[in-house]
């Protein structure tokens, strides 16, 4: 069992030892003659202990690594500062998942390929472009001269960037005649997160997780980057857009699939040299129900965003929000400023009433004032208790530390993530249990008050 376990995970690396390059045997939409053929399901699917350590120590995993320049998962650090082998969490691909068997891209579809396509051109009436918009008389790949960025107060201001609309000739290589339990890529509702893409680009150093560019112990791979270095924001979903299903007659839950698939890709050009991504729609469009027809056409929109776009989806800094909130308080007050001179000057009262505004002011402001109070004491307090629990302070460890007991850890730093855990064992083990993801998840699934008053009402039950 261990030498087969160990010819699985070895594939991996052992199938990639004469170098890693997506090979594509491209044909264009052109090509009537060249027969369209899809790849075999069963080379896709992997068995279940692919992704398992391929070696029996993680310092020959770390050694198989650095040979097949395996750059998919990532190492860890223990305490030590020694590597070890690691669960892949999430994956770094150069391609777009699920969108494959495409005319020009075969199996698979480079993000920058596809945004840099010699094949784009400008978006015409059926997209519901003015024909007479003035970046249309630019190509789709305007001179770097010709770049106009917009930052954060350049109100109404209008972009000229990258602008590409494409369309390509593809063939589901799902086998349509039969249902699935689970749903299919294409089958998926609306809002649902098919992957993710990065906000910003990012070096070869970030992506290989190395620290240089030669090898060297310390290296964790690009699974480490995305695991460690960044937050949640700096990933953008790719949300499905299948509200076009609910005009069909007849309904399309079941076995009917998209011809066409739009991705709809919406960017901030930063700098002259520099974009980054703001949203990501794949909205799936003119369905049917023939499973014998294997054809849909993926089309792009690759496209920058103006200023109150960029507004609409947040894409600036917080100080461009506050200034805006205030600019919309003072453009309310002074409208009713205006209401009420206009009230004042066309009166036909003789001896209107003055205007009381301080007597007004103390009427409504204390009772708003003490409600914020009210509300904000009680939520700050819970936060604060699940903050200490899950985290520590350094006068409570020190506090401790003088009745004799280990102020070095805290109390979740030695929980175990599993019950067959011999213990934390390594230095992401504790940060993960300071981040609080066991079977509880405070991060993910609930907020600290609510998790704390949940678990005050549970065991009030009990």
């Amino acid at each position: 069992m261990c030498s087969t376990h160990l010819t699985d995970t070895i594939l991996r690396y052992s199938k990639f030892e004469r170098g890693r390059v997506l090979v594509s045997f491209n044909t264009s939409s052109e090509n009537t003659i060249t027969p369209w053929l899809r790849d075999d399901l069963k080379d896709a699917i992997p068995a279940p202990n692919y992704w398992d350590n391929p070696s029996t120590t993680s310092k020959e995993a770390k050694e198989l690594k650095d040979t097949y320049f395996e750059t998919f998962d990532h190492l860890g650090t223990d305490k030590e500062g020694q590597p070890y082998y690691k669960d892949p969490e999430a994956l770094i691909l150069p391609y777009a998942p699920y969108l494959s068997s495409c005319r020009g891209y075969d199996s698979y579809i480079p993000l920058y390929s596809l945004f840099e396509s010699e094949s784009c051109s400008l978006p015409d009436a059926s997209w519901g472009v003015d024909p007479s918009w003035s970046r249309l008389s630019l190509p789709p790949f305007p001179h770097q001269d010709d770049i106009v960025v917009v930052n954060r107060w350049d109100v109404f201001k209008e972009p000229i960037a990258d602008l590409c609309v494409l369309s390509i000739d593809c063939q589901y290589e799902e086998d349509l005649t039969q249902a699935t339990f689970v749903p299919r890529w294409f089958e998926t509702s609306t809002d649902d997160v098919l992957f993710e893409i990065m906000r910003d680009p990012i070096t070869f150093l970030e992506y290989s997780g190395r620290k240089e560019t030669r090898t060297s112990p310390s290296d964790v791979g690009g699974g480490g980057f995305v695991n460690w270095d960044v937050g949640d924001d700096f990933f953008v979903p790719v949300k499905v857009d299948r509200s076009a299903a609910f005009s069909f007659l007849g309904g399309c839950s079941s076995q009917c699939f998209p011809r066409e698939i739009l991705l709809d890709v919406k960017y901030h050009q930063k700098t002259p040299h520099e974009k980054r991504i703001v949203d990501i729609r794949l909205v799936l469009s003119e369905f049917d129900k023939d499973p014998t027809s294997r054809d849909y056409k993926l089309k792009l929109h690759y496209h920058a965003l103006d200023y109150w776009n960029l507004i609409k989806y947040f894409a600036f800094d917080w100080p461009v929000f506050i200034v805006l909130f205030l600019v919309i308080g003072c453009i309310s007050v002074a409208v009713a400023c205006l209401y009420w001179l206009v009230v004042r000057f066309s009166t036909q009262i003789a001896s209107p009433p003055p205007l009381r505004f301080w007597n007004m002011f103390w009427l409504i402001f204390p009772p708003a004032l003490s409600g914020v109070i009210i509300g904000l004491v009680p939520i700050s307090a819970m936060t604060a208790i699940v903050y200490i629990v899950i985290y520590g302070h350094p006068w409570l460890k020190f506090i401790f530390g003088g009745f004799g007991l280990d102020s070095s850890t805290w109390i979740l730093d030695n929980v175990k993530l599993h019950f067959m855990e011999s213990g934390v064992s390594n230095l992401d083990m504790a940060v993960t249990m300071k981040h609080a993801q066991p079977e509880l998840n405070i991060r993910n699934e609930l907020s600290a008050p609510r998790f704390l008053m949940s678990f005050i009402l549970h065991a009030r039950n009990k």
